[in-house]
């Protein structure tokens, strides 16, 4: 069972390095980094699955994904997208 974050802990410092999962469970990606905290923070993620070696990078926003603590203490970000719609958004770069 995952226990949301509260917004406050939306950081950079927390998330980078973390994996992204898609709609189902897939790995997708890792952050790579974050702008802004709370809710409205930009999350950067290197799409290439649990290495994250695609060498793409996408952008999400955190009040749009699923960001929680597992009660093992690890930090779990999900979106609701496919891994193919992940695929067809836009490459930004940092």
């Amino acid at each position: 069972m995952m226990t949301p974050l509260q917004p406050a802990e939306i950081t950079r410092a927390l998330l980078v390095g973390k994996h992204v999962f898609a709609s189902n469970n897939e790995p997708v990606g890792c952050v790579s980094d974050v702008h802004g905290s709370g809710s409205s923070a930009t999350i950067f993620v290197d799409l290439g699955g649990i290495l994250c070696l695609d060498g793409r990078t996408i952008e999400l926003v955190a009040g749009d994904m699923e960001i929680g603590r597992e009660e093992n203490g690890a930090i779990m970000l999900g979106t609701a997208l496919t891994v193919h719609q992940l695929e067809m958004l836009p490459a930004v770069r940092l």
